[in-house]
């Protein structure tokens, strides 16, 4: 069965959700999130690592929040047993 990504980041304007082919994908556009975003803040200069961006800008910003979760893409009903996800 194939697995995807599903990186959700809440903000004062809404969610945005993206489905990623994996976790690095998905960990890479909220990376890009966090530094266009940063932009526009005034939290200095952005830390050259990602996660240490991320774990700073999402510290600072309590209002905004993201989840990921790593599923499965179901072919069919007959796909379904045993695979459900409680989000």
């Amino acid at each position: 069965m194939k697995r995807v990504a599903v990186l959700t980041i809440d903000h004062r304007h809404g969610t945005n959700v993206y489905v990623c082919k994996d976790g690095g994908v998905a960990a890479s556009v909220l990376a890009k999130y966090v530094r266009k975003w940063w932009n526009e803040s005034d939290l200095g200069e952005q830390p050259a690592d990602d996660w240490e961006a991320i774990d700073t800008y999402f510290d600072v910003y309590l209002e905004e929040t993201y989840e990921t979760h790593d599923l499965t893409v179901l072919e069919s009903p007959d796909d379904l047993s045993g695979k459900e996800t409680n989000l």
